[in-house]
């Protein structure tokens, strides 16, 4: 009775992957999604022993401590706990990092793989093919694969949430879907309240007034805040804040207040950013692009008019990489201080994509006129040093940073080996050591005194100096004027043979 039913439905399956492949464009973007698969499963390959850096182990502290009872010495308050909690879980399974990050190279891979869909979906399959092309091969992205880090998920929730987004026409139920991943996406990476705004300044230019009368509004608000409020409920019982950003968010509005604002020339600190992101020749298409904020501003009154869809979709892309962007520096700016990071803006990059594959377009278009052929040319030839560019400079960097913090590994995996569970052990390299040796671990004080009257409380078993993390610049000479107090037990070395890291231990 059941054979027909299963039988129909390989058969609907299997018909469905005929028409698939018979469009050329979706046997294209296949070699495409196959290509950026392998060039992250190659340095999956390179990087999957490479230790992890100081926010990387508070997070692999966070996933070990879901499911084993370890120290969390060195896990900051503000991270949060949905990436690490679903790393947990990876980590049951292998006990070691190697699933997790492998799972790095699946969510980089969908990234591509949306970078098509929504490019398809505002534009045309060629757009969405050259921007996801482009993506596959950006270096901060190919950067951040090899990373456990949740930085690699931003683009991932954009995507998803810009995607049911797009659909909500079809049917409400992506809408209130989209407003849901958006809710996750802020409890998962904060920085996600920048999509949420970016979407309803698009919705109230697309709607204006009636944005305010709409039902369907309403709905995904309340699917909004069933996801979001359950989340506020438990960090304010458990943390005594909304979410964890909180925490940093009052540390900015604290710095801010007694703060200097940065001078104007300084203002602009992720925008230059973009030469060093890009590089040449995609930085210049990109600038080409940017004129498409010019056509916005002259066809503005078709969009609040509703008459120009392709305008409409311009406005979105433009509002996606402006509104983050803009709002880090902002924040920059109130500080006083200058904290600028690729990653940041990491989720701004897709759409950025977008308009190089539209100026690829336009340029193919041009040519075309004269010869299709010499046309497609200067496009594949352009994406080939494009891709050569970012792929070169993804390997320098990834394999440039593979040993670092080697010996802080090194050191951790001693420590465990020789030290007993109650140990305390004093380093700056705080989550590191704490995620390897799962041993408490404390940071130094900040004066020789303090130090010095804090251990003859606690007895640490343990002093730990390392390059990689710097330390007070009295702790340097301390182990050399206290060689009663403790004694070298272990040295590690780079591989010019100078010392990188040095285990001291207390003798009482």
């Amino acid at each position: 009775m059941d054979e027909a039913p299963k039988k129909d439905v390989a058969k609907n399956l299997k018909e469905k992957a005929k028409l698939f492949l018979k469009d050329n464009y979706n046997l294209v973007f296949l070699g495409i999604i196959l290509w950026a698969f392998a060039i992250r499963l190659y340095y999956f390959s390179l990087t999957k022993n490479q230790p992890l850096w100081w926010d990387e182990a508070e997070y692999m502290i966070a996933a070990k401590s879901f499911f084993f009872k370890i120290p969390t010495t060195g896990l900051s308050q503000i991270r949060e706990m949905v990436v690490p909690l679903f790393w947990g879980i990876l980590y049951l399974f292998s006990k070691n990092e190697y699933l997790i990050r492998f799972f790095q190279v699946v969510v980089s891979t969908l990234t591509v793989g949306f970078t098509f869909s929504i490019g398809k979906r505002l534009f045309d399959k060629k757009v969405g093919l050259i921007a996801s092309f482009l993506m596959s091969v950006f270096c901060i992205q190919l950067f951040f694969t090899a990373r456990i880090l949740t930085y690699l998920w931003a683009p991932l929730i954009y995507f998803l949430a810009i995607f049911f987004f797009l659909k909500r026409d079809e049917n409400k139920k992506y809408y209130y879907l989209s407003a849901g991943i958006i809710a996750l996406g802020i409890v998962a990476y904060f920085s996600t309240s920048f999509l949420l705004i970016t979407l309803l300044l698009f919705l109230l230019i697309d709607e204006k007034l009636s944005f305010f009368k709409k039902k369907s509004n309403y709905l995904a608000l309340l699917s909004f805040l069933c996801i979001l409020v359950p989340f506020v409920i438990y960090y304010m019982a458990t943390k005594g804040a909304p979410l964890p950003r909180f925490f940093q968010i009052k540390d900015v509005l604290n710095t801010s207040s007694h703060a200097t604002i940065l001078p104007f020339y300084q203002w602009f600190g992720y925008f230059q950013m973009f030469p060093r992101l890009l590089l040449f020749p995609l930085l210049i298409v990109f600038i080409i692009g940017i004129f498409y904020l010019l056509e916005l501003i002259l066809g503005f009154d078709l969009i609040l008019k509703n008459k120009s869809e392709d305008l409409k979709n311009k406005l979105l892309v433009i509002l996606w990489i402006l509104i983050p962007i803009i709002l880090y520096q902002v924040i920059e700016i109130m500080q006083g201080v200058i904290v600028l990071y690729d990653a940041f803006i990491l989720p701004v990059l897709p759409a950025v994509f977008i308009i190089c594959a539209l100026v690829l377009m336009m340029i193919y278009n041009q040519i075309k006129k004269y010869s299709k052929v010499v046309g497609l040319v200067v496009v594949i030839a352009l994406l080939i040093w494009s891709a050569y560019a970012q792929v070169t400079y993804a390997d320098a960097i990834i394999k440039g940073k593979i040993s670092s913090y080697d010996s802080v590994k090194e050191a951790g995996v001693y420590l465990k080996t020789n030290s007993n569970p109650g140990d305390v052990i004093r380093s700056q390299a705080v989550p590191a050591l704490t995620y390897y040796s799962e041993r408490v671990v404390y940071g130094f004080d900040v004066n020789q005194s303090d130090f010095e009257k804090n251990i003859s409380i606690e007895k640490p078993r343990f002093l730990v100096l390392t390059i990689y993390e710097p330390s007070p610049e009295w702790t340097y000479n301390w182990p050399a004027n206290n060689t009663y107090r403790l004694k070298a037990e272990k040295v590690f070395t780079t591989m010019d043979n100078n010392p990188s890291t040095i285990i001291y231990k207390f003798t009482y």
